[in-house]
């Protein structure tokens, strides 16, 4: 399970890194628009069956919009939606047609129609998106030096700096990259353990404070009830059901007020997660139906403890 955690982790860094640098450079051109980027291991086959898919009708009906739209950045977003880089060259604004390139050719993580783009720094950055992906899917992170692009080069780097499982391996990077490197390690380390010493080991300031802040870093076991708080208990702080009871030691206190050490807090025989999860009894009354009968004999002798 930490395991599926980790890699739905590492891909969600790598996507929210790709993202943000993106928005940056659009802000760069004064642009108004944000622009999504959804990088998926199965993308270029849907994006490609839904163009392939498409008919000329459909075709010709996005056209239309367009050149009914109120502007010709609305006729972008009509493009941008279909995925079609072809439809690109019946925008007329010559920015928005290299931005609906550049948009396309990203969420695909194809640049076959870069060499269309007129804006030589765009053309240039788009002409890097399929090294940028093949790189990044990879095992090789000193190929994202050969990117041209500062903010290609960066959120490559920056998606197998979230790989490394120790710090050290950092220094294989160059020197300029390797506090990064060690800081995304660190706090991703205090992710993964849950425990907030390693952010103190955070160079940037504003990691530093975000790692900091996690509210999981005062709960190490993630069972409701504060690190503080189970060291006066003198519960286990890395386990959540410390006594194996089958209910977290969190539900124990604040919900059923059981006893958060012992499994059997009524003493009738029936562990607390059994009575509250299978037989539905009280688990600090030993006869949950006043019959005399302890709740662990009823149960023992085929007879409903419920019941009278």
């Amino acid at each position: 399970m930490n395991i599926v955690k980790n890699k739905i982790l590492i891909l969600f860094i790598a996507v929210t890194f790709f993202a943000v640098f993106l928005s940056i450079y659009f802000y760069k051109l004064n642009k108004v628009e944000n622009v999504n980027v959804d990088i998926m291991e199965n993308k270029e086959s849907k994006t490609a069956e839904v163009v392939n898919k498409m008919s000329e009708a459909e075709k010709e009906e996005i056209i239309k919009k367009g050149r009914e739209a109120v502007s010709q950045y609305e006729f972008k977003k009509e493009v941008v939606k279909s995925l079609n880089e072809e439809l690109c060259e019946e925008i007329k604004d010559e920015n928005y047609r290299d931005d609906c390139i550049f948009e396309i050719s990203s969420t695909k993580g194809k640049g076959a129609y870069c060499d269309k783009i007129n804006n030589d720094k765009l053309r240039i950055r788009c002409g890097e998106i399929d090294i940028f992906f093949n790189t990044i899917s990879g095992d090789d992170g000193f190929l994202c030096y050969k990117l041209r692009d500062n903010d290609y080069k960066a959120a490559c780097l920056n998606s197998f700096f979230v790989k490394l499982k120790d710090e050290k391996q950092c220094s294989e990077f160059d020197q300029k990259d390797q506090d990064r490197c060690s800081d995304i390690v660190f706090d991703l380390k205090s992710r993964n353990e849950k425990v907030s010493d390693y952010c103190t080991s955070i160079k940037d300031e504003a990691l530093r404070k975000n790692c900091e802040s996690r509210q999981f870093a005062n709960d190490r076991d993630d069972d409701g009830i504060s690190d503080s708080l189970e060291k006066s208990y003198g519960t286990n702080l890395d386990s959540p059901d410390t006594d194996s009871d089958g209910v977290t030691d969190g539900d124990e206190m604040q919900k059923y007020r059981t006893n958060l050490k012992i499994a059997d807090t009524d003493g009738d025989g029936l562990s607390d997660g059994e009575e509250i999860n299978s037989y539905k009894t009280d688990p600090v009354k030993a006869d949950t139906d006043n019959d005399g009968y302890s709740d662990g004999e009823e149960i023992g002798n085929g007879h409903n403890p419920l019941e009278r």
